[in-house]
């Protein structure tokens, strides 16, 4: 467990760790790749069609399906079973919502690392992180730090993307 994250996240997280085992070693692209099979497809087709959608090397990205074995077990188990799977004793099988939940959570970080990168483009990456709940543990020790409006609501729910807008002065 990570420090700050709220309970509502923890379990999410095993939740999916234990239909997906390997979720935490692969690779983002292969993540990425998952969360979409719902959108594109589980078929090679629609796996090259997301290559050609994001930009990824085609050859590249199928080699890292056939060398990551835990993936490659999870593909095929989406394609047999025509959707997300379920865990022994589970009523319901993994909801999208749920993989969609941890993936903008573990890509908040990401994009607010790619956002520091470009200093004085804007507040979108600290208004995204405070969305995710990424900053609670800062504002509980200091008190909100951000005079924005954007509530913190920790957990994995998705922000409120409207509040997440710059204004033309941050641009």
């Amino acid at each position: 467990m990570r420090t700050g994250d709220s309970q509502e996240l923890i379990t999410l997280r095993r939740r999916i760790a234990s239909v997906l085992p390997g979720w935490s070693d692969w690779p983002r692209r292969l993540r990425r790749i998952y969360v979409l099979l719902e959108t594109f497809g589980s078929s090679n087709s629609s796996v090259g069609e997301m290559c050609g959608e994001f930009g990824w090397d085609a050859a590249e990205t199928f080699q890292m399906i056939t060398d990551i074995r835990s993936f490659s077990q999870a593909l095929e188990e989406y394609r047999l079973e025509e959707g997300y799977p379920k865990a022994k004793k589970w009523k319901k099988p993994l909801q999208a919502s749920e993989l969609h939940a941890l993936y903008a959570y573990e890509s908040a970080m990401v994009q607010f690392m790619h956002h520091e990168d470009r200093r004085g483009q804007g507040t979108f990456g600290v208004k995204l992180m405070d969305q995710m709940g990424l900053l609670k543990s800062l504002e509980e020790r200091d008190g909100p730090s951000f005079g924005n409006g954007a509530s913190s609501r920790a957990g994995a729910s998705l922000p409120d993307w409207s509040d997440l807008n710059e204004s033309p002065e941050e641009k």
